[in-house]
């Protein structure tokens, strides 16, 4: 029985829709936003919000996606995660491709758990020692 050999280093990471994919994928000036949002904390425009979904949903499509998972870290110290599909039914037993952003901007079915965040380094979670209090918006 022969066995392949996987060189993780080399696909590590393959299917990840980060920066170098958003760069390559997205328009310049929402990339820059986008940029922006995370380096100075400003807050993300829901057209940029949209295009990045959209882009985000083409990019795992592409790879054969049908269902995405939303995990956050609420300021409650505890995590939750929010599982949404790229197909809704349709009538006739088939499946038609539904927006992220739809998802996103609240017009799903389910509210959304937490309120909309604005953008910032993203935080570890055993770096905040229990009963630190939550830091407050910029």
């Amino acid at each position: 029985m022969s066995r392949d050999i996987i060189n993780v280093p080399e696909i590590f990471g393959s299917d990840v829709f980060n920066e170098a994919v958003m760069k390559q994928r997205l328009e310049p000036d929402v990339y820059c936003a986008w940029k922006s949002c995370i380096q100075e904390g400003k807050p993300l425009e829901l057209p940029v919000a949209n295009a990045i979904a959209e882009a985000m949903k083409q990019w795992a499509t592409e790879k054969g996606a049908t269902h995405f998972t939303h995990w956050f870290q609420p300021m409650t110290g505890v995590t939750a995660e929010k599982h949404d599909g790229f197909i809704e039914p349709a009538a006739d037993g088939k499946v038609i491709m539904s927006s992220p952003a739809r998802i996103w901007s609240g017009a799903s079915r389910t509210p959304p758990a937490s309120p909309p965040v604005v953008c910032g380094p993203p935080s570890r979670p055993g770096a905040i020692r229990p009963g630190t209090p939550p830091l407050s918006p910029l």
